[in-house]
């Protein structure tokens, strides 16, 4: 039986502004991405090691949550179904 937290995921994937959430998150780490080369290139910008580390930790790890929230939500399938096959 699904655990009070994998429904919450599940209703949190299968919820649209979940895939509003994800595509507005690609939209901005691009847009990062591209604001800071151009950035670098122009000479307007020379962060330090720490600086890049923040920037690379916190794009990082955004997609790290991304990806447990997914990850989570297939298990919660895979188990739903394990189940469903076990009852039948």
């Amino acid at each position: 039986m699904a655990s009070h937290e994998d429904r919450i995921i599940a209703e949190l994937v299968a919820h649209p502004a979940w895939a509003a959430l994800v595509e507005r998150f690609h939209v901005e780490r691009e847009k990062s991405f591209v604001k800071t080369a151009r950035q670098l290139m122009a000479g307007t910008f020379d962060p330090d090691r720490e600086t890049l580390g923040e920037l690379r930790g916190f794009w990082r790890g955004g997609l790290w949550f991304l990806d447990e929230v997914e990850r989570a939500a297939k298990r919660m399938d895979r188990d739903v179904f394990s189940q469903r096959e076990g009852e039948q």
